[in-house]
């Protein structure tokens, strides 16, 4: 079976459509697939995503203002759907404080083989 262009884009607005909000949390230790959730989540950090696509290819945008989650220390991020964390890496650690504006780019490929 070949999948058509067409249908990996479809696959791509489908993951795309879910991927919903993201979420800076501090716990530092190593992610793994069997993960459920950030280890320590930072509600503070929860925003809506810009998310894009192009090809098979979907970018999300997550941004943290001088006035946002101050006071924290960002370790960890995940992407999130309405109700879970679809996604989890560990980060360089920031220490956010009002000098800081973070910015978190994240591209998903649909890989079709």
């Amino acid at each position: 079976m070949v999948i058509l262009s067409q249908g990996g884009e479809k696959f791509r607005d489908a993951v795309a459509a879910i991927i919903l909000t993201g979420e800076y949390g501090s716990d530092a230790t190593i992610a793994n697939e069997s993960d459920t959730a950030l280890g320590t989540p930072i509600a503070a950090s929860i925003k809506t995503l810009a998310n894009t696509t192009s090809g098979l290819n979907i970018q999300s945008t997550h941004e943290l203002r001088s006035t946002e989650a101050n006071g924290n220390t960002l370790r960890e991020f995940a992407l999130q759907d309405s109700a879970l964390d679809l996604t989890r890496v560990i980060t360089t650690e920031v220490v956010k404080d009002a000098t800081k504006e973070i910015i978190t780019i994240n591209t998903l490929t649909i890989s079709i083989n």
